[in-house]
C-alpha cells in the first residue's frame, strides 16, 4: 500500500510541469496605444505605430519628477499587410510585443475616410487583442499623436483614454465600433481628437483636445459632429447629455446651466407619407453662471430662461438631425428600434435602403426644460439689478 502511494505521488509530480509558457516582465514590451494610418505613397499603403511605456523611466518620473527622458518608446513601420507590419516591428524589438493591455486605438483621418474595416479583421481574430480598448479618430496622422508629451499623464495614450472616457462623452470601444459598423440600422460615431497649440503655456506647447465625433457611414468617415451638432448628438443618445449648456438671454448677455438630469425616448412610427421619428426629451438644469442683469427669482424671468434653454437645445438637436439626414447616417439607431418592433417589415422593405428612408423621415421633437436651482444669489454682483 505504501509503495502504491509513493508511485502515485511520483506520477502526479510528473504531471506538474510548472509554468512552462510563462512570460517574464523583463521579456515583454506592453503596447499601450496603436496608431493606424494610410500612407501618402503608392508603394506602401498602411502605417502602424506602437507606443510602449518604459517602466524604468516611469518609475523615475514618479520618484524624481519629470525630466528630459521620455517615459515611452514609439516605433512605426509602413507596409501593405497589417500583420506583416507587426512582424517587422517585432524583428527589431528585443522584447515580445504584448497587446493584452492596449487601451487606445487611433485611426488617422485619411484611413478613416478610406475605410476602417481593414483594421478590424486582424484585431478581432487574435484573442490577445482587447475589444474593450477605446477607439478614437484623429485629424492628421495618428503616429504624430503618439509622440506628444502631455502635461498631466506620462504618455499621450493615457491622455486620450482619459479624454475618451470622460463624463458626458459618447465613449466608443473597439467592440462598439465593430457592432455599429456591421449592424444594419445604426452607424458609428467615434470620438474625434485634434492637436491644439496652447497660448500662454510656453513656446509650441501642444495638447490633445477632444473636438467632437467622427460621423461614419458603413466603415467610412463622411463628416463630423462638432459644436452644437456634437451637443445635439449627446441629447439624442440615451443616458448621455452635455455637462453644461450656454445660451444668450439678451444681446451679448449669457447664462450657463448645468444639466443634472435628462431623459430621452425615441419612437419611430409608420405613416402613409413615410416614417415619423418622435423624440421626447425632458431636462432638469441649474444655473451656474448669469452675466445678465435679470432677477432670476422673478417668475417671468425664470420662465424666459427655460424658454431660451429650450430653444438652444432644439437648435443643437436640429443641427445633429440635419447632419445625419444630409449624409444618410442613422447615428442614433432608429433603424435598430424599427428592426426590434417590426422585424418582418424591416427585413422585407427597409433593411437594404434604410439610409434613403432615414434621410426622408420626419422628426418631431417634444422638449420639456425645467430649471430647478438658480443658486443662492440671483443678481449680477458687479452691476445694478434689473427687474
Amino acid at each position: 500500500m505504501l509503495m502504491r502511494k509513493i508511485c502515485f505521488s511520483l506520477f502526479i509530480l510528473l504531471l506538474l510541469t510548472g509554468c512552462w509558457d510563462r512570460n517574464e516582465v523583463n521579456d515583454i514590451a506592453i503596447v499601450a496605444a496603436t496608431g493606424f494610418d494610410m500612407e501618402d505613397s503608392e508603394d506602401q499603403k498602411y502605417r502602424v505605430s506602437f507606443q510602449i511605456p518604459l517602466p524604468g523611466e516611469l518609475a523615475g518620473r514618479i520618484g524624481q519628477g519629470s525630466g528630459d527622458a521620455k517615459a515611452y518608446y514609439v516605433d512605426s513601420e509602413a507596409g501593405n499587410i497589417l500583420i506583416d507590419i507587426d512582424d517587422t516591428i517585432q524583428s527589431r524589438i528585443s522584447r515580445k510585443l504584448t497587446f493584452s493591455h492596449r487601451r487606445v486605438i487611433l485611426i488617422g483621418e485619411k484611413l478613416a475616410k478610406d475605410g476602417i474595416g481593414v483594421i478590424f479583421d486582424p484585431l478581432a481574430r487574435i484573442p490577445q487583442n482587447r475589444m474593450s480598448a477605446n477607439i478614437v479618430v484623429v485629424t492628421g496622422k495618428a503616429y504624430s499623436y503618439l509622440n506628444i508629451d502631455p502635461s498631466f499623464e506620462s504618455f499621450s495614450g493615457e491622455t486620450m483614454r482619459e479624454l475618451a472616457q470622460s463624463q458626458n462623452v459618447y465613449t466608443q470601444t473597439l467592440k462598439d465600433a465593430v457592432m455599429s459598423i456591421n449592424h444594419p440600422g445604426i452607424e458609428a460615431a467615434i470620438p474625434m481628437m485634434t492637436l491644439k497649440t496652447i497660448e500662454g503655456a510656453g513656446e509650441d506647447k501642444v495638447e490633445i483636445e477632444l473636438n467632437g465625433y467622427a460621423q461614419f457611414k458603413e466603415d467610412k468617415l463622411v463628416g463630423t459632429y462638432e459644436g452644437d451638432a456634437a451637443q445635439g448628438l449627446l441629447w439624442l443618445k440615451k443616458n448621455i447629455f452635455p455637462n453644461n449648456t450656454t445660451f444668450a438671454i439678451e444681446d451679448n448677455l449669457y447664462v450657463v446651466v448645468n444639466n443634472q438630469k435628462a431623459n430621452t425616448t425615441i419612437h419611430p412610427t409608420f405613416t402613409d407619407e413615410g416614417i415619423d421619428i418622435n423624440v421626447k426629451l425632458s431636462v432638469e438644469s441649474s444655473v451656474v453662471e448669469n452675466t445678465s442683469l435679470r432677477n432670476l427669482f422673478d417668475k417671468h424671468n425664470l420662465e424666459l430662461l427655460e424658454t431660451k434653454l429650450k430653444t438652444q437645445i432644439e437648435k443643437q438637436i436640429n443641427q445633429t438631425i440635419a447632419s445625419m439626414q444630409e449624409k444618410g447616417t442613422d447615428t442614433i439607431g432608429v433603424g435598430v428600434i424599427l428592426h426590434r418592433k417590426h422585424h418582418l417589415l424591416w427585413n422585407e422593405k427597409y433593411k437594404y435602403n434604410w439610409s434613403e428612408y432615414f434621410s426622408n423621415a420626419t422628426f418631431n421633437i417634444e422638449l420639456d426644460t425645467k430649471i430647478t436651482n438658480i443658486g443662492f444669489i440671483s443678481e449680477n454682483l458687479s452691476k445694478e439689478e434689473q427687474p
